[in-house]
């Protein structure tokens, strides 16, 4: 049917149950991977074939997706980092973010303001710096209530990359929802640097953003064995900034295991094994830290809750 985007009044067609068809191919055990709200929008140019199409696809990709994450979790456990019923709350947290999936005519977010402020504005969307084809948009209710969406769409004029538009996205949109305030900063968040800070009472505002920000792409990489292109393989690309931001994150998070890692890393830096101890660890400490920021997932401005998150971990740890 026809409605208008959710970030903004761009006219477009809805497909209803969508999460019913994407999970037709799951079996039982690899249900609770999906994320637990799905829309799909599409142009009103797009052929209803297209987007049939596309569902198909998604469908038949989520099943390898969510079966790598099955493996790489009993590796967790295995590993003592964590116990089922742990391992199970942090896959399946309560703080998640609606994605919608926006199949738009030439690729791209259909982006009305890159600049939209979530404190001035009442809807918007704000696009990863990196990956301009995914964002986080948001709106206003007439009662004050603030809406936030994963919103992924495929590159302009590129097709479909199942692994970046919908591997990683599915697992941002199911237990690592992106902040609005790490979005909103409007820096480019790979140029903020941890080297040099030594306690968490010298965080900037910005590098609280990106900290968040990466707890939430480490959990991600992690558990989808996703290495990436740089020095470390891992969305922090220079090993002096990993080994600062393992160290803050252990003052921060003492028990939460950035200790082990910090001290495992400082023996052996520079690029990650992603089968190795070291990397679960990573992985591991950043899946628990990161609920201490999605749970203002619709906060647009870090100012407002940089103590909260931070000050509340460093003075009840837990």
């Amino acid at each position: 049917h026809t409605t208008t985007l959710p970030w903004n009044e761009t006219e477009v067609l809805s497909v209803d149950e969508v999460l019913p068809r994407l999970s037709r191919q799951l079996s039982a055990n690899l249900l609770y991977h999906l994320p637990k709200s799905v829309s799909l929008y599409a142009d009103t140019s797009i052929p209803p074939a297209d987007i049939e199409n596309l569902i198909e696809l998604i469908a038949d990709f989520l099943p390898q997706e969510f079966e790598i994450r099955e493996s790489r979790r009993s590796r967790f456990e295995s590993l003592g980092l964590f116990a089922s019923e742990e391992m199970n709350a942090a896959l399946t947290r309560e703080h998640t973010q609606p994605w919608a999936i926006y199949y738009s005519a030439h690729g791209g977010l259909r982006l009305q303001d890159e600049h939209g402020d979530p404190l001035r504005v009442s809807a918007g969307i704000i696009p990863c710096s990196s990956m301009q084809n995914h964002g986080v948009g948001w709106r206003r209710t007439g009662n004050g209530a603030t809406h936030v969406w994963l919103a992924t769409a495929r590159k302009d004029g590129e097709e479909w990359d199942l692994n970046s538009d919908i591997g990683h996205e599915s697992a941002h949109a199911a237990f690592a929802p992106i902040p609005l305030f790490a979005q909103s900063i409007h820096i480019e968040l790979d140029t903020i640097s941890f080297v040099g800070t030594q306690h968490p009472s010298e965080l900037t505002p910005n590098q609280l953003a990106r900290m968040c920000y990466l707890f939430t792409e480490l959990a991600v990489v992690i558990i989808r064995n996703e290495q990436r292109t740089t020095d470390t393989l891992l969305p922090i690309a220079h090993p002096d900034d990993l080994h600062a931001f393992l160290h803050l994150g252990a003052q921060i998070f003492p028990t939460y295991g950035f200790d082990s890692a910090r001290d495992e890393y400082a023996r052996d830096s520079g690029a990650l094994d992603f089968d190795s101890s070291l990397a679960y660890k990573i992985g591991a400490a950043s899946l628990r830290a990161l609920g201490h920021c999605t749970s203002h997932i619709t906060v647009g401005n870090i100012e407002g809750v940089s103590h909260l998150i931070f000050q509340t971990a460093l003075n009840s740890p837990s």
